[in-house]
């Protein structure tokens, strides 16, 4: 490739497939290979420029990055590279690369040698070799770095080997990245790439070159295997009988492996137990009730550390909870409720727990309890007690199911869970009504049921539906009205004047699928002339009537003559009774043709004169027919006349043979047309009141129930309320005094008041407060210099600019902030660059300086390494070196007399531990000396953690002896 400068000859097994030939190929020049466009294409690994700076505003979502910043699995601090030297009459050779492991630094900081094989048969230079291989160690011992991310094609065009500069600021990285593999989809995302992405550094493949040996021995190097620290024991749940988890903190940073044996304590023959490579080792099959002792060790290629030891370590027999038993559910009303037999028990004596265990209730910590709609799990809860109530509203926020499935096991204070224990229970949807009458009455639609509201204690309310006909299912668009007193009533409309009534009970789950409802019941409204009757014997008893008269008025002249002449002489009396009963006689013959036809109509006249002069008259007629009885009674003292009717149905008419214009029938009064001047009435139905002025004394109601509204003119405490019959319970209600009492309130105008109280939540989208709103223990204040909250007589408070303060605090979420400083721990990562410096004699320098914003309380500060190397430059003198701080702090914790050479023994610079004194701005660690020295590292940058944090045990304790 002239491009590149690039040449490759050598030589390939004819056995290869064309595939492996062509890997080899590219391997030999450092190349990539991939398929572009439906083309094999080979990109020579190079410098490039940077293609595209992507920040995280590129990324589609914050779930597609991925970065590693520990890339071991490629790592290496040593390549051998396989050729075929044309030096050496094409015999196969190889290149080691560095030459000395035993003086190479990286190697010596590692602890160990990671070695990378590298072929290449297709190149037999050696200076090409030579390159390829100081390309090979760069990228595996530099790329520490690699990521994964998505992004829309339309808005990059990347192509493998691209360069790119990612900068995501969340996460802290902004590196230069090469594009390794490029891949997509064939679904909904096809506009999407997942890209591969491997650390790029300029320097990978600079003219900076080592030289390596050829064929030759690099040795091993000199290291040193520090062992494992806090190996600890942790004993498992009580399933597994004498097992436990053994771990460690690893101190080796290379290649290795833990050697673990065991041994019980009251032996001294150590017995191999496992070699893992993990910073953990499962122990099982251990004899319960009895003590061991464990010990790890670090294994390497090169040699092993020390053994660290871990004794006395108990490990206690364990027993498995028994399931529950005795699980019981109702769910009768809109809470289900569970309760099951606490476990205990006595433990076996075969059975060895831990001491002072002796009850099986001993080692239950909780019952976990999992609920389930139906089929399909919903949440889990933990509870103390044999007892566990699924609420109404945990339900409804669950989902709302009246079939309820729940699993309940005991949890031991070891974390294990007994066998499983499950029952289902429904709560039964309500039954179809009963009881249910419908009546119509001009425009009043009235139906009754049997209310359920005292027998069913979930019962919701009762829904009424109005279909057009007796087939048609109910639904939510039939539905006219809700009631739950047994009772409904309503003014139907003129395009319902008649339909199909069914009524549906509903609980707090809602009705069943299809709806329960009652038999479909027929209404029709009805007018004042479907009410009135017509009476066909009108005519009839109008000539009967004429006749009588005639009668009575011949008879009420010879009555007259009688009275005139009472007076006069008894004779005359006489005569009057001689005129009676021809009277009498005559009204006879009329009872004769009565009886005839099966009737008799007895027609009664007295006149009685008392000792005061003054005539009592009265006139009854009666008919009686087979001893039904109707008639009237007419009567007059002088004073008081009265007419008494004793009839099932009276009727009046304007005029024979027509319909009735008032009638009586069943106690009810109808009448075609009414024009009162007033009227007094317990109860008033009508479609329409109209009227320039409605008053009452009493009650104005409409509707029923929880349907109804109410003017009361003689409640003392309530004159409004609508929701409810009785007053002072109602929903909506205003006194007396115009107070206002309303259960939700939807008001879109403005609201003006002078005072209140609210028991419940306020919501607004806006609002304003001038002065200040006074709660239990504290208060919110509108006014400029108050605070603005005020709570717990001030350990909680925001001021008028902003600021919080707090005594205590907890928070369930995420805190952001720019900046936090106090009980806290802040930290982060520090790269310390490639430097050496010259410090002349005398003159005070700063090998680390740390900037700390100043607080009122006492800090540490600690970094996991320092590097840095210290010469003298010339013979004899004294260095020291101090720990310094803002507050004057200039403590000497290091001082020697030294010749020329490296200065050693000065403190460790591995995990370095600073005290932060309250007020303090800055820490600093300083060297200095009264002849000439160097400070510096010299090797590629390295990464530092730190952390600054409040000084205080926060509850531990230490001891050791």
């Amino acid at each position: 490739c002239d491009q590149y400068n690039l040449k490759c000859d050598g030589f390939t097994s004819a056995d290869s497939d064309h595939g492996t030939v062509i890997k080899e190929l590219a391997t030999s020049f450092s190349a990539m290979v991939f398929l572009e466009n439906g083309l094999l294409t080979v990109r020579p690994n190079a410098k490039r420029v940077v293609k595209y700076t992507i920040t995280e505003n590129d990324l589609l979502n914050e779930n597609t990055i991925r970065i590693s910043n520990n890339n071991q699995n490629d790592y290496a601090n040593a390549i051998v590279a396989e050729f075929q030297n044309k030096t050496s009459e094409y015999n196969v050779d190889k290149y080691a690369l560095p030459a000395n492991k035993w003086m190479d630094p990286t190697i010596q900081d590692d602890g160990n040698v990671k070695e990378f094989n590298l072929k290449l048969p297709y190149t037999t230079d050696p200076e090409t070799v030579k390159r390829l291989t100081n390309e090979a160690l760069k990228i595996r011992k530099y790329s520490n770095k690699t990521g994964k991310i998505t992004l829309d094609n339309n808005d990059f065009d990347l192509k493998i080997g691209d360069v790119i500069r990612l900068v995501h600021k969340p996460l802290a990285v902004d590196s230069l990245f090469s594009v390794e593999s490029i891949s997509g989809g064939l679904d909904d995302k096809v506009m999407q790439s997942e890209i591969t992405l491997s650390e790029y550094r300029d320097e990978f493949f600079d003219n900076n070159y080592q030289d390596g040996i050829i064929s030759g021995s690099q040795g091993n190097p000199s290291i040193i295997v520090l062992p494992v620290t806090g190996l600890n024991f942790i004993q498992n749940n009580t399933l597994t009988t004498g097992s436990g988890i053994l771990d460690w903190i690893n101190q080796y940073k290379g290649d290795c492996s833990f050697r673990v044996e065991y041994r019980r304590s009251d032996t001294a023959n150590w017995l191999y137990y496992n070699e893992v490579r993990t910073e953990s080792c499962l122990i099982t099959q251990m004899q319960p009730g009895v003590n061991y002792d464990f010990r790890v060790l670090v294994v390497t290629a090169y040699k092993t550390s020390s053994w660290t030891q871990l004794n006395n370590i108990r490990v206690n027999r364990s027993i498995s909870l028994p399931a529950v038993t005795g699980l019981f559910g109702n769910f009768q009303n809109r809470d289900a409720s569970f309760v099951w037999n606490p476990t205990n028990g006595s433990i076996p004596n075969n059975s060895v727990v831990g001491d002072g265990i002796t009850d099986l209730s001993q080692l239950v910590s909780h019952y976990e309890v999992s609920v389930k709609h139906e089929t399909v799990a919903k949440k889990s809860y933990r509870v103390a007690s044999p007892r566990f109530i699924y609420s109404y509203e945990d339900n409804a926020a669950n989902g709302l199911s009246r079939e309820i499935t729940i699993t309940v096991k005991a949890v031991s204070i070891y974390g294990d869970s007994s066998p499983e224990t499950t029952l289902t229970i429904r709560n039964e949807p309500m039954v179809q009504p009963s009881g249910v009458k419908v009546d119509a009455q001009l425009k009043a639609l009235t139906v009754t049921w049997d209310n359920p509201s005292e027998t069913v204690p979930d019962y919701s309310s009762t829904d009424i539906y109005l279909l057009p006909d007796p087939q048609t299912v109910a639904s939510n668009q039939y539905q006219i009205a809700t009631s739950n007193t047994g009772a409904f009533t309503k003014l139907m409309p003129d395009n319902q004047k008649s339909g199909w009534i069914r009524i549906a009970h509903r609980d707090v789950f809602g009705h069943t699928s299809p709806i329960t409802t009652s038999p479909a019941l027929y209404y029709s409204e009805t007018s004042i002339d479907d009410l009135l009757t017509d009476s066909p014997s009108f005519q009839e008893v109008e000539n009967n009537l004429d006749q009588v008269k005639q009668e009575q008025e011949t008879q009420g002249g010879e009555i007259t003559q009688l009275q005139n002449r009472v007076s006069l002489t008894e004779t005359i009396i006489t005569e009057n009774k001689t005129l009676i009963e021809t009277a009498n006689t005559k009204l006879a013959q009329l009872d004769t043709k009565v009886e005839a036809q099966g009737v008799v109509i007895t027609d009664q006249t007295q006149a009685i004169s008392v000792v005061d002069g003054k005539v009592n008259a009265l006139r009854t007629i009666k008919l009686d027919v087979n001893g039904k009885v109707s008639g009237l009674q007419m009567g007059n003292d002088g004073t008081t006349s009265t007419v008494d009717f004793l009839t099932d149905v009276f009727r009046i008419s304007s005029s024979a043979g027509t319909q009735s214009v008032f009638e009586v029938r069943n106690g009810k009064t109808m009448i075609k047309s009414l024009l009162v001047g007033d009227i007094t009435a317990a109860q008033i139905a009508a479609d329409q009141i109209n009227g320039n002025h409605i008053a009452s004394n009493s009650i104005i109601q409409a509707g029923s129930g929880a349907t109804s509204a109410t003017l009361n003119g003689s409640d003392q405490n309530w004159r409004i309320y609508a929701g409810s019959t009785t007053p002072g319970s109602a929903p909506f209600r205003v006194s007396t005094t115009g107070g206002l009492v309303a259960t939700n309130a939807t008001i879109t105008g403005s609201i003006t008041a002078t005072s209140g109280s609210f028991s419940g939540a306020i919501k607004a989208s806006s609002g304003a407060i001038s002065g200040r709103l006074t709660m239990n223990g504290g208060f919110i204040d509108g006014r400029s210099g108050q605070d603005s909250i005020n709570l717990g007589g001030g350990s909680f408070r925001v001021d008028n600019n902003g600021n919080l303060h707090a005594s205590n605090g907890t928070f369930g979420g995420t805190i952001y902030a720019d900046k936090i400083s106090g009980d806290i721990v802040n930290s982060g990562l520090y790269t310390f660059g490639t430097t050496v410096t010259s410090i002349v004699s005398g003159q005070l320098y700063d090998v680390f300086r740390m900037n700390v914003p100043a607080v009122s309380w006492e800090r540490f500060m600690l970094i996991s390494r320092i590097p840095m190397s210290w010469r003298s430059m010339e013979n004899g003198g004294r260095f020291n070196m101090y720990y310094r701080d803002s507050t004057g702090r200039n403590q000497n914790v290091f001082g020697e007399n030294k010749p020329m050479g490296l200065i050693d023994g000065y403190p460790s610079m591995d995990n370095v531990s600073l005290r932060i004194p309250a007020g303090c701005t800055w820490v600093a660690i300083s060297i200095q000396g009264d002849r000439r020295q160097t400070c510096g590292r010299d090797f590629l940058p390295f990464e530092a953690n730190w952390q600054v944090f409040k000084s205080g045990s926060g509850g531990i304790s230490i001891s050791a002896t």
